[in-house]
Formats: C-alpha cells, sequence, structure tokens
C-alpha cells in the first residue's frame, strides 16, 4: 500500500472451520466483510504453505487457531506473533 502497510490472507481448514472452496471463502468474505480489501490467497494447509512454516520459524510461535496474525518486516522476516484473540 502507499502506507507500506498490507494485509494478507492464507485460509486454511486446519482446524475445520474454514468454507469448503475459494469461491466459498471470497463469497462469505464479500458478504460478511464488505470493507475486506485485501488478497485473500487460496486455501491450503499450514504445513505445505511456505509463509507460515517461515513465519513459525522467526518468531518460534505456530499457529494454535484461526485468525493468527504474524508482523512481517519489509525484507519478509516475521517479527512479532498474535493469536487469535488479538484483534486486528
Amino acid at each position: 500500500s502507499s502506507r507500506g502497510f498490507n494485509v494478507l490472507a492464507f485460509p486454511s481448514n486446519d482446524f475445520n472451520e474454514e468454507k469448503d472452496t475459494d469461491a466459498e471463502i471470497l463469497d462469505y468474505v464479500q458478504t460478511n466483510f464488505p470493507e475486506v480489501h485485501f488478497p485473500i490467497f487460496s486455501r491450503a494447509p499450514l504445513a505445505s504453505n511456505m509463509v507460515f512454516q517461515l513465519a513459525q520459524k522467526h518468531t518460534n510461535e505456530g499457529v494454535k487457531w484461526n485468525f493468527h496474525k504474524y508482523l512481517v518486516n519489509g525484507e519478509g522476516r516475521a517479527i512479532k506473533s498474535y493469536g487469535h484473540r488479538v484483534q486486528p
């Protein structure tokens, strides 16, 4: 973004709460959260997602539940981890 900050969403069904298809995920977000205008990537297991593997390695904190967040610096290194109870 022009402010140097971007939000990226990586859906996963690792906790058995995600919609079945990418189209259903996008429809749900657009219907229930029309203010969301950031990229939403294809649904994939966390174990096969290189972004999460690196973020977990950098912070020593894995994803424990849905809506986990990582703060990543301009060099692509995760520098902070936020659990699902922390609001964006």
